[in-house]
């Protein structure tokens, strides 16, 4: 084991059967689920910690120069979230670094104010917003930061929930005025819809 000076955090866990205590510390705050990045696994050339951009929570956040950082992260319900990354360029310059949530692709966008971490919502592949969030399932869910643009310094993962659509009431017997088509959708195709 190496070990830098400064700051250094060893966690040994003896039950390896227990998937949720292999998972970084999850904290409540400001109603996100929040995953420190430092816990994750670094991959690469340059990777590094570092406690020297203000603004971090946690024990610091990871310099990400060209590979890539991948945490193992225990969701507590099956459902829909907005997730969101503690981010920013410390080169002055606007990046967008790939997420990858269970082998599907995202994006991250950071801005080039390289003075403190800010949170960013993860969009598609091009850095556009999404519309309903993603669906990650209860128990362990694997995301891994890739370094796209890099030199970027990530701090944590924020999951917010995504409101439940509530059920509409559809009328079984709704009859159409004359002149105009009548529209019958199945309840199946309701379910579908409302949920994406």
């Amino acid at each position: 084991i190496y070990l830098e000076s400064g700051k250094n955090t060893m966690v040994v866990y003896t039950n390896t059967t227990d998937k949720e205590k292999l998972m970084p510390n999850i904290t409540l705050d400001n109603n996100y689920y929040n995953y420190e990045i430092e816990d994750g696994i670094y991959d690469g050339i340059g990777e590094e910690f570092t406690d020297s951009i203000p603004n971090y929570s946690g024990l610091g956040a990871v310099k990400l120069y060209n590979g890539s950082v991948t945490m193992n992260i225990y969701v507590p319900e099956t459902r829909y979230y907005n997730i969101l990354i503690s981010s920013c360029s410390y080169d002055g310059n606007n990046k967008r670094d790939n997420v990858i949530v269970n082998g599907n692709n995202y994006s991250i966008s950071t801005s080039s104010d390289n003075s403190s971490f800010a949170l960013s919502e993860i969009g598609d592949v091009y850095g556009n917003k999404l519309t309903s969030g993603i669906k990650l399932e209860k128990g362990v869910n694997k995301v891994v930061l890739n370094a796209n643009w890099g030199y970027c310094a990530y701090d944590k993962i924020a999951l917010e929930t995504v409101p439940y659509v509530s059920s509409m009431f559809i009328v079984p017997d709704l009859i159409a005025p004359a002149n105009t088509t009548d529209y019958v959708w199945q309840e199946s195709q309701w379910n579908e819809c409302f949920a994406r």
